[in-house]
């Protein structure tokens, strides 16, 4: 027994080395220069790191489930010779469910994780407010800052880990911490990371009980996020075509960014390539340039996934994830700490509906820790 509390307190140190090295990353823009490009060796060394603290790791039958997205993803890197590191992604995602699935939940690390949230919370939140300007918030992403949506997505994702403290006076850290994540999300002039956080405070303050006592609920949310997800680029490229709508403004921005472009090449790529609705198109084909001003991501995740590795692997891939946050219901109810965590996830697919969260290495880190608590066992000894 203490030999496998042992392992278990040397994987989450692992982890939490993982989660301060990523958080310093979007914290300097220097680092994030730097290490950026590398980053799938980080996580290569860490899945490693987690098999290497795991040796009794044993598959079960119900574990051959989570290769079938990975067999999928193989299948298209083999056909268009690109993707392996959108294959890297979804391998690191499903290694930790499978790695941590079962283990006693340390508390001891959740504090950690909580304490050095609410840190870089001040931080990204100082960073913000000095940092980006509310005129001319482009003109810092081509001088190599960190795109602000980013910023915004980190800042509610720490804030969730925040919350999962089991210490006095939360209710007045509560207060302060949600102040100070309005005012830095503000400052970014994130739109996505705004509805993101609007959501999150509906549900933490409003239905968190409801959500925690009814299974139900949690499938009609992630059902209606996803579905938002698939048909929301479908709906703005058609709304695009009315040039009324072209010019109209929402926060300060237009409300056409420039995604309809991208999306409009790839469902003409779609039209004259149907075989990418089964193996995808890669990472290289031409639609993710737009009018020979360079390489574009497909600011979408659920589009991101599928025009890389195409239509099965997606849907087994996000199938898998779903489950995995709807098997956290014992008895159709769920902890406190695991509702901040499935709210991780559920901000993952929301902002995924407008970024590339899911397929976003460096970002991979915090719904990766939520599904490394997500699969966990509760109350240890």
């Amino acid at each position: 027994m203490q030999m496998r509390q042992k392992q278990i307190n040397v994987c989450n140190r692992v982890y939490l080395f993982l989660y301060v090295f990523v958080i310093l990353m979007f914290s300097s823009p220097i680092v994030y220069q730097v290490i950026n490009p590398y980053f799938s060796y980080v996580y290569f060394l860490a899945i490693l790191m987690f098999l290497l603290c795991s040796n009794k790791l044993r598959l079960r039958r119900r574990d051959v489930l989570f290769l079938i997205p990975v067999g999928f993803a193989s299948l298209s890197l083999a056909v268009n010779h690109s993707g392996i590191g959108n294959l890297l992604q979804i391998i690191f995602i499903l290694s930790l469910i499978i790695i941590f699935q079962n283990k006693s939940i340390d508390y001891t690390f959740l504090n950690y994780i909580s304490r050095i949230s609410d840190f870089f919370i001040i931080v990204l939140s100082l960073k913000s407010l000095f940092v980006y300007d509310l005129n001319d918030l482009f003109s810092f992403i081509m001088k190599g800052e960190i795109n602000p949506n980013t910023t915004a997505e980190v800042l509610i994702f720490l804030y969730l880990f925040a919350c999962l403290e089991r210490r006095g006076h939360i209710r007045c850290r509560m207060f302060l911490r949600t102040a100070i994540t309005v005012m830095a999300l503000v400052f970014c002039q994130s739109r996505v990371g705004i509805l993101s956080f609007f959501i999150v405070l509906v549900c933490v303050f409003l239905f968190r009980n409801n959500i925690c006592n009814s299974k139900k609920i949690m499938t009609g949310m992630l059902t209606g996020i996803i579905v938002v997800g698939v048909t929301l680029p479908i709906l703005y490229v058609l709304l695009f075509s009315f040039a009324d709508l072209q010019s109209v403004t929402f926060f300060g921005k237009y409300l056409f960014t420039g995604r309809q472009w991208i999306w409009m090449n790839f469902f003409e790529y779609l039209g004259h390539n149907p075989q990418a609705w089964i193996f995808g198109s890669g990472t290289l084909t031409s639609f993710y340039v737009v009018d020979g001003n360079g390489y574009f991501n497909m600011h979408n995740a659920y589009l991101a996934l599928f025009a890389t590795f195409g239509l099965a692997a997606t849907v087994t891939y996000i199938w898998l994830i779903i489950s995995v946050i709807l098997r956290a219901y014992k008895g159709r109810k769920i902890s406190q700490e695991k509702f901040y965590t499935a709210m991780v996830m559920i901000v993952s697919l929301v902002n995924g509906i407008a970024e590339t969260t899911l397929s976003y290495l460096p970002m991979l880190v915090f719904p990766g820790l939520a599904l490394v608590i997500l699969v966990g066992k509760e109350k240890i000894s």
